[in-house]
């Protein structure tokens, strides 16, 4: 493995903890600076009682497959009220920049989620839930097809 992709996968797996949003691309403070992609930063309704962070209950279509990069789970749990979510559909893309000769690849993937129980969540019919497939946090509350 390359010098160059092991720092563009590493830089795919940090936490947004010890990241910032910059629009100028430069460091800040000796941490990593992470542009986040425009469909994941869409203003979004709150969603109510939603978690901050989902439980995986299956990646793929098949049980017992794992983890697949630029895919989201194919079922979620909250891991609070212990619903189970499931995708309706996912968006995945890259962002690259070149700083001298490595460049630096930002994966997003975020999927739009059904939960079993819609009035937990104060949804109607019609709506879904966003969530960062990364990390598996909620976005945020959006129309189906949007």
């Amino acid at each position: 493995m390359t010098w160059s992709r092991l720092t563009a996968l590493l830089a795919a797996l940090l936490p947004a903890a010890a990241c910032t949003e910059s629009d100028d691309r430069a460091a800040t403070d000796g941490r990593a600076t992470v542009h986040v992609a425009v469909a994941a930063t869409l203003e979004l309704a709150a969603v109510r009682n939603a978690p901050s962070r989902l439980q995986v209950l299956q990646y793929g279509l098949e049980e017992g497959s794992g983890p697949v990069m630029g895919e989201c789970a194919v079922r979620l749990l909250d891991p609070v009220s212990r619903i189970v979510w499931r995708i309706e559909a996912a968006q995945a893309w890259e962002e690259s920049e070149q700083k001298g000769d490595t460049t630096f690849v930002r994966h997003t993937v975020i999927g739009d989620y059904v939960p079993a129980d819609l009035a937990r969540y104060g949804m109607e019919k019609g709506q879904v839930i966003r969530v960062d497939c990364a990390a598996y946090g909620v976005l945020g509350l959006t129309k189906s097809g949007g």
